[in-house]
């Protein structure tokens, strides 16, 4: 599954499902997590399924821009 066909998931869910509460979704890009905020078996998970998007930064993680 590729990240343009999660992005297009979102977007559909964001324009129909409204009835009546207030769903919204949150675009994160670019933020900086410190890693004592995460789980390093998380960590190591992200960046097994998703090298692209994570940036060590010492530390911090960065959330990498999405390039499509």
């Amino acid at each position: 599954m590729s990240a343009a066909h999660v992005r297009a998931c979102y977007q559909l869910v964001k324009e129909h499902d409204r009835v009546g509460r207030m769903a919204d979704t949150q675009e994160f890009e670019n933020f900086v997590l410190d890693k004592r905020q995460i789980d390093p078996a998380l960590m190591a998970l992200l960046r097994q399924e998703a090298p692209e998007k994570i940036t060590d930064l010492g530390g911090t993680y960065r959330h990498s821009p999405s390039l499509y």
